[in-house]
């Protein structure tokens, strides 16, 4: 089990430093959602005949933040899900090489991501599913953002994919 300490954000987190949203859209293209500790892009999807669709996520850790890889023992690793009334049927979650990091203090090793990166979910639209009716994916996103002294409570963010053609747009978070 790991030694580092859970925090909640503080007023001096990385997280709660301005950021220009300007250079942030010109840098991420698509329409974004902020959370507590990375900018977050949901690209609009679009399906094949056969129902087939790839969902792509730009997280982009804020300076300073670095967020667990899949399989870390002891944190939250990024994860998508989707509810089973969503009507979808989810594939394979595709993601890039994670980098080794060690804590300092304790030698403990994991792999994180600390740059921008893309996030690919494969999956496949259930016919006359809630997601093929209405163009909105509804998702869950899991993960564990820490800075160089403390992690930070995981982080549950519901989301809404939209469809190209349904003309919304723009990715929202639920509350």
């Amino acid at each position: 089990m790991a030694s580092v300490a859970w925090a909640v954000p503080r007023a001096s987190s990385p997280a709660d430093q301005p950021r220009t949203l300007s250079q942030d859209r010109a840098r991420l293209p698509g329409a974004q959602v902020s959370s507590a500790y990375a900018d977050l892009e949901l690209s609009p999807w679009e399906a094949n005949q056969a129902g087939e669709l790839t969902l792509r996520l730009t997280v982009d850790p804020y300076s300073g933040i670095h967020i667990y890889a899949p399989g870390q023992r002891g944190y939250s690793p990024l994860s998508l899900t989707f509810p089973p009334e969503a009507g979808i049927k989810a594939g394979r979650l595709e993601l890039p090489q994670a980098e080794p990091y060690v804590f300092e203090p304790t030698g403990e090793r994991f792999l994180i991501y600390r740059r921008r990166f893309t996030a690919i979910q494969h999956a496949t639209l259930v016919p006359d599913g809630a997601a093929a009716r209405s163009g909105s994916i509804p998702l869950t996103l899991r993960f564990q953002a820490c800075d160089e002294l403390v992690c930070f409570k995981p982080e549950t963010i519901s989301l809404v994919w939209t469809r190209k053609d349904t003309g919304a747009g723009r990715p929202r978070r639920n509350r």
